[in-house]
């Protein structure tokens, strides 16, 4: 389909000598290209000429005011100026509504194809180019002609607006280059159908402003040194050749009906119980476990903390689950107790000969570590000092245990009871506090100072926490506390809240056949979804059933097993609650074949249907194309018409229409792609949309079928009027 827009607004404008500020916006002709001026002067042979002397004040180019006169005296000789003009086309178009319907996907893979008419061409090379490049900068397109010397008011090559008003930020409209398309043009007819589908992508996208287009002749940029002229008719020329912009989009549907089908689905329900948890559902109990994961903090100067944390559950209740959400809540700091030590290279071992580690050693470096606890072992010493080859974690043997012991949040201190405390500093001190949470002690965060723990008792050394409630989430209303290392690890949190009912809903439950005898007072489910699982024994109650399928139902219980057993329960559930397997149809699908193709190997007529002698202007019509043959066999059937004639056959897929003038016989629509005839089960159509025809005209359908490398073009005379 296509669908016409018309300019809101064009003007072109020119450096002309004295026509750099003036407007020509009502103008009937938009010009584009280059003017080459050439005049005689006569000069006196005494003066020393300055070139910028020279002043020509009228389009005429030929009116050249000199300081000495047109006809000076005395000894003089006569010499040529030449000068170069540019002229350049500014057309906007308003595609609001059209952005509509590509939003609200009426309108899928526009294309949008610029058309102007050319009215006088002069001087064209052979072969040139025109580009079209989106104006970065809004423009007015003023009240002026070229009859009347052009206007004050409205864009010109200096001012967007006005004559002294605000001025384009480069001469001539400022656009965009790296957007700019082109029309080639090889000893051919100016007139421009230039797709500019990219520009208006950006427009729509909102990537660019929608400011209009400027058009500029390649003579610009590689002048032939003679000049070139297009004028083209603008949106105020009393023809029907003013500049439109063409969006076209596929409406193509086919659908013959000559597939034939004629299948039965069946579906079977088992007997039992089958649903799936509904509304209103609650399960008494807490959900809780742990966690780790990261988080996006922000924390204030009173302790305060605030944000994002995403973490997965690693135990309990939540094994595996994602929690994510925002929360708030405040930091605290605490110190960890470092009850044993390691070694740096070696150890210092009574009762082992040193040979017998010949290799660099540090935690982690042996696969060996049961002489570490050897209990005539020294203990061992960290001092920070790890050379650089060592892998950045290594394992710290499992002798290293940790016990907390809190304090408030924001103290700041370095001993704690007689001992020193590594790291302490402000409790959300990122630079300051390292991972204590893990086994794991990695070499890099004990910082490039010397940390030598104490061997003679235990070294303590500081953690920040995090403790919030979330705020959203399925997880909304759980309080946690977790470890937070360099301002976004989280690690050891646990996490404690209720049930939330869209943590139940959508959860499968289901009970095997026979039932208990005391059904359905007493009947054991299973529950099956993405956070609750595990068996249940309970009642369900408010059973009602629809058409003996669908049912309807409160089950109220315990779990009985599985992580949440002991927790009560309480689900509504639609499904099926059945005491024998139940077969039924679902669906039975006919299709009866209706339609025949034509054979365009004989002699085929392609009639044109439904086509009213007047469309108002706007209308959306359809147009139905009854395709047969020319000359249908001969038959005895007992009706008053032949079939050929009653039931349509269909024009192969490769068929198009297109809509032509009936006076001046200007092709309005061609064949093209957008232009493609449809089917369906009466027959081939076409929507026609007439939003931007000219009225009070009349128009006429052709009707093109391509078949095997041949085209067929039909005329049958089908005209209609567009009216106001």
């Amino acid at each position: 389909m296509h669908h016409f827009i018309y300019p809101s607004q064009d003007t072109f404008v020119t450096d002309t000598t004295g026509f750099e500020d003036l407007n020509f916006g009502l103008d009937e002709i938009l010009r584009v290209g280059t003017s080459v001026a050439t005049v005689a002067v006569l000069v006196p042979t005494e003066v020393g000429v300055n070139w910028i002397q020279f002043y020509c004040p009228s389009a005429s180019w030929y009116n050249w005011e000199l300081p000495w006169g047109q006809n000076p005296t005395g000894s003089y000789y006569q010499t040529a100026i030449t000068d170069t003009y540019t002229q350049r086309a500014l057309v906007q178009f308003d595609i609001t509504k059209i952005s509509e319907s590509i939003a609200n996907g009426d309108i899928v893979d526009p294309v949008f194809k610029l058309k102007l008419y050319v009215a006088r061409e002069f001087n064209l090379p052979i072969k040139y180019n025109v580009y079209a490049f989106p104006i970065s900068e809004s423009w007015v397109m003023g009240n002026g002609y070229v009859s009347d010397g052009g206007s004050t008011q409205g864009a010109s090559w200096i001012y967007r607006d006005y004559d002294g008003g605000t001025p384009w930020a480069t001469t001539g409209s400022s656009y965009i280059q790296s957007l700019g398309v082109t029309q080639s043009f090889d000893y051919q007819v100016g007139d421009i159908y230039m797709d500019i589908t990219p520009i208006a992508n950006a427009w729509l996208s909102g990537t660019v402003p929608n400011n209009g287009i400027v058009l500029i002749s390649s003579d610009e940029f590689s002048p032939t040194g003679s000049g070139m002229a297009l004028k083209f008719f603008s949106k105020d020329t009393n023809t029907i050749y003013e500049p439109i912009l063409d969006v076209a989009w596929s409406d193509f549907s086919w659908s013959t009906g000559s597939i034939m089908t004629a299948s039965v689905n069946v579906a079977t329900i088992q007997a039992g119980l089958i649903g799936v948890v509904t509304d209103s559902a609650s399960i008494s109990g807490s959900i809780y476990g742990g966690f780790s994961g990261v988080g996006n903090i922000t924390v204030d100067n009173s302790g305060s903390a605030s944000g994002l944390i995403s973490v997965m559950g690693e135990n309990c209740l939540i094994t595996s689950m994602s929690i994510n959400g925002d929360f708030s809540g405040s930091t605290s700091s605490s110190i960890v107790t470092l009850i044993k030590k390691c070694r740096k290279c070696k150890p210092h071992v009574t009762g082992f000969n040193d040979t017998d580690f010949s290799a660099p050693f540090y935690p982690g470096a042996g696969d060996d570590e049961s002489y570490l606890v050897n209990p005539n072992a020294d203990f061992w010493v960290i001092d920070g000092q790890f050379p650089s080859m060592y892998p950045p974690r290594p394992n710290v043997p499992s002798f290293i245990s940790s016990q907390l012991s809190y304090l408030q949040g924001g103290q700041c201190q370095t001993q704690y009871q007689g001992h020193d405390i590594y790291g302490w500093g402000d409790a959300y001190d990122e630079g300051n506090q390292y991972d204590w949470t893990s086994d794991h002690v990695y070499q890099d965060e004990f910082g490039p100072s010397s940390v030598a723990l104490d061997c003679c008792g235990p070294t303590m050394v500081t953690m920040s926490y995090v403790m919030g409630t979330l705020i959203d989430g399925l997880f909304s209303g759980s309080v946690f506390t977790s470890s937070i290392f360099k301002g976004y690890i989280l690690g050891r949190g646990w996490l404690v809240g209720s049930w939330n009912e869209d943590m139940i809903l959508g959860t499968n439950i289901s009970a095997s056949y026979p039932f208990k005898p005391l059904f359905p007072m007493a009947l054991n489910v299973v529950y099956s979804g993405s956070y609750v699982n595990g068996p249940a024994f309970g009642s369900v109650t408010q059973l009602s059933a629809s058409s003996g399928i669908t049912d309807y139902g409160v089950f109220s219980g315990v779990f009985t097993g599985g992580p949440l057993a002991g927790n009560p329960v309480y689900t509504p559930f639609t499904g099926s609650v059945l005491t024998s397997s139940y077969t039924y149809t679902s669906s039975i699908n006919i299709t009866a074949s209706i339609l025949n193709p034509v054979d365009v190997r004989s002699t085929f007529a392609a009639v044109v249907q439904n086509v009213p002698t007047s469309v108002t202007a706007g209308d959306i019509i359809k147009v139905n194309v009854f395709g047969r043959p020319q000359f249908p066999l001969k038959n005895f059937d007992r009706q008053t018409q032949f079939t050929q004639f009653l039931i349509p056959q269909y024009l192969p897929t490769s068929s198009y229409y297109a809509i032509k003038d009936n006076e001046t016989e200007q092709i309005i629509l061609d064949f093209d792609n957008y232009t493609q005839i449809s089917c369906d089960s009466n027959g081939n159509y076409f929507m026609l949309d007439t939003t931007s025809f000219p009225q009070e005209r009349y128009f006429k359908i052709l009707i093109r079928v391509e078949q095997s490398g041949s085209k067929y073009t039909l005329d049958k005379g089908n005209i209609f009027k567009i009216v106001r």
